[in-house]
């Protein structure tokens, strides 16, 4: 009978440590699964910030395009507008130059009543 009782203690000593290991590694499992899923959400908290600042720069960079070339079409408009203002200048003058030089010239022929 001992051979008996020792061979059921010993299998009964062996379900004992597989059910530990079991348990342990059901535990190790749940753990590493738990990891994983932390891991899972904070990469998608990263991926979804990464996103966010990414269209935050495009959107800045838009913005900044769009006031420069708004500035670059006032001050267009500004130089045109001088430049205009040049020309007529210009052109007043000339006329003057000109209208004193037919003046000029008519003397000599103005009659005597007009002298």
């Amino acid at each position: 009978m001992s051979n008996q009782s020792a061979a059921d203690r010993a299998k009964s000593y062996g379900e004992e440590k597989s059910g530990q290991v079991q348990q342990h590694a059901q535990g190790v499992t749940e753990s590493a699964e738990q990891k994983a899923s932390e891991a899972s959400e904070a990469s998608k908290g990263t991926a979804q910030s990464a996103m966010d600042k990414s269209g935050q720069t495009a959107e800045a960079a838009t913005d900044k395009a769009s006031q420069v070339s708004h500035t670059a079409a006032e001050k267009a408009a500004q130089a045109e507008e001088q430049t205009g203002s040049i020309f007529q200048q210009a052109g007043e003058k000339a006329m003057g130059v000109v209208q004193g030089a037919v003046e000029t010239a008519k003397k000599p022929f103005a009659s005597a009543d007009e002298k």
